[in-house]
């Protein structure tokens, strides 16, 4: 009876679940050393991942090859599953409001 009771109480309220994911924004240093001139390659770039940092540390070969910096981070509705990218931050739409209250 017990059983039944749960089973039904998932059948009825599982599909209205939500699902969310955490986006982080990166900038990336790379620590390689260039061959030629035994020097480090400084260059940077800014990323955006569904890692954690140190997930994202240790899947892009660990902090002997890179350094990041957590630049900021935002939650994101529905699911990353077939997902080419991720949902906007609250920072541009915050910024439009902004303008956009400004200009009237």
């Amino acid at each position: 009876m017990i059983y039944s009771i749960i089973f039904l109480t998932f059948f009825f309220y599982g599909p209205s679940a939500f699902s969310e994911y955490r986006v982080y924004q990166y900038l990336v240093k790379n620590k390689n050393l260039n061959d030629a001139d035994k020097t480090l390659d400084n260059k940077s770039y800014f990323t955006t991942s569904s890692f954690d940092p140190a997930t994202y540390l240790s899947y892009h070969g660990g902090s002997d090859s890179m350094k990041i910096e957590l630049l900021k981070t935002w939650v994101c509705k529905g699911s990353t599953a077939n997902r080419d990218t991720f949902c906007d931050g609250p920072a541009p739409a915050l910024t439009e409001n902004k303008n956009n209250s400004e200009a009237q």
